[in-house]
């Protein structure tokens, strides 16, 4: 194992030389062990940050904006890695907050208006990321597309399906248990 920071190649690739600099902290002088902070530069998106070196060389963290534990906007920000998300963001119920206010892993309750029926509702920007969670008027979430929608459940409805009224609805957009009436 190292004994300095200098020694440690992964750790020298994301040593921020200015702001350390300024410290005054020589990587060729402190220990891996150290206890002291410093300040590190991400390799992959450039995104700055104060730690402890031992933190770094034992328990070998690493850039928080990569690991979306803060926000970096431009980089992992809603509106930059989701903007198919974004585009739902409620233009006014949210307030003066933004997409780009909150990483793709944030568990604020947002405002979004369904592109599909327009009407708003309320889910975990987290949830809309990694779930694929949506409206609650038109769009259950337990839907099934070819297993339990209605075009697949009931064929013979489709017959029935009055495609102008419906629209933009699609049977196959609804489990045969939604509550949303149709023509």
């Amino acid at each position: 194992m190292p004994k300095h920071i200098s020694e440690n190649t992964e750790l020298m690739k994301e040593w921020d030389w200015d702001a350390n600099n300024k410290e005054g902290l020589d990587p060729t002088q402190l220990s891996v062990q150290s206890s002291q902070k410093a300040w590190w530069k991400c390799s992959k998106c450039n995104y700055r940050w104060y730690s402890v070196i031992s933190n770094r060389s034992r328990n070998h963290t690493g850039c928080p904006a990569c690991a979306y534990k803060v926000l970096a906007k431009g980089y992992n920000d809603l509106e930059t890695r989701n903007p198919d998300i974004a585009k739902d963001w409620h233009p006014t119920k949210n307030g003066i907050l933004k997409p780009s206010d909150f990483n793709s892993a944030s568990l604020y309750r947002a405002w979004w208006l369904c592109p599909i029926c327009h009407h708003p509702y309320q889910k975990r920007i987290m949830d809309r990321v990694k779930k694929g969670a949506k409206c609650n008027h038109c769009c259950d979430p337990k839907v099934v597309q070819g297993k339990n929608d209605i075009a697949t459940k009931f064929p013979e409805i489709l017959k029935e399906w009055d495609d102008e009224k419906n629209f933009p609805f699609q049977p196959q957009n609804f489990s045969y248990g939604s509550k949303r009436k149709f023509w």
